[in-house]
């Protein structure tokens, strides 16, 4: 499903550039949850529990795992080491990337070269818009050639901004609490766009950086006592793993609420 691809794309995206890196012949396993309604028979699909992509003789693992005493919850590689950082790795689920941070691209509507201090990421008008991280809210509105914009600050030395959005989320101004994932707004084509696309900036120090490459604060590993739950959940997967087999698609379990 859609769904599980972005949330992979999210899981593994510090590790792997999946727009850039994956070459034919890579290939996947995953685990994920469905819920299934008993008499309707829809179907709503929940997290990605595990995966594992082999690319390029290289193989990139994910677990979720959660933290009973501390409440913290994310995805880890086999020895317990956060995978993604403090930030979500992409604000958006996106069909491609239409152009990258450069000091000087060719500006579809300007007709003129000027520095492209961020990422569009191409994406249906009105799909939604997630903050990178936890944050305060500092611009929301109308603001110039970025069309309708978001601008959060995460930090002293952290900021993203959010641009050509078709509408801003619910509640989300200047002065807004917000928390990573939190949907801050939905794509458009506002202020100086050809298309629906999402504008995402990053700064660091007030500075423009690129969000692509920019090496952000680590997620926390996994430690103490929670470890050996962890390897236990680990083994878990690893059977579900040898269950399904290779190239198939299984029901491993099934509960009734």
């Amino acid at each position: 499903p859609d769904k599980i691809i972005s949330e992979i794309a999210e899981i593994l995206g510090w590790e792997l550039n999946f727009s850039r890196d994956l070459r034919p012949g890579a290939s996947f396993r995953l685990v994920y949850e469905e819920f299934i309604h008993p008499r309707s028979r829809h179907r709503i699909t929940s997290r990605v529990l595990a995966v594992e992509v082999e690319n390029r003789g290289r193989l990139h693992e994910g677990f979720y795992f959660e933290h009973t005493d501390s409440g913290h919850l994310g995805y880890y590689n086999r020895d317990g080491k956060g995978l993604g950082r403090d930030f979500l790795r992409y604000p958006v689920a996106f069909s491609r990337i239409s152009s990258q941070f450069s000091r000087g691209r060719y500006h579809p509507v300007l007709k003129r070269r000027v520095p492209h201090y961020g990422v569009d990421f191409a994406a249906p008008p009105g799909t939604t818009v997630r903050a990178v991280a936890d944050g305060k809210v500092s611009k929301a509105g109308w603001y110039g050639g970025n069309g309708r914009f978001v601008k959060i600050r995460h930090s002293q030395v952290y900021e993203s901004g959010y641009a050509h959005l078709s509408r801003i989320g619910r509640g989300i101004s200047a002065g807004s609490v917000v928390k990573k994932g939190q949907v801050i707004g939905y794509v458009g084509s506002t202020g100086l766009a050809t298309g629906p696309h999402l504008h995402f900036a990053l700064y660091k120090d007030s500075k423009y950086i690129d969000p692509l490459r920019a090496d952000l604060p680590r997620a926390v590993a996994v430690s103490g006592e929670a470890r050996s739950r962890f390897h236990m959940m680990v083994g878990m997967m690893d059977a579900v793993y040898a269950k399904a087999g290779h190239g198939e698609l299984a029901r491993l379990a099934s509960a009734k609420n």
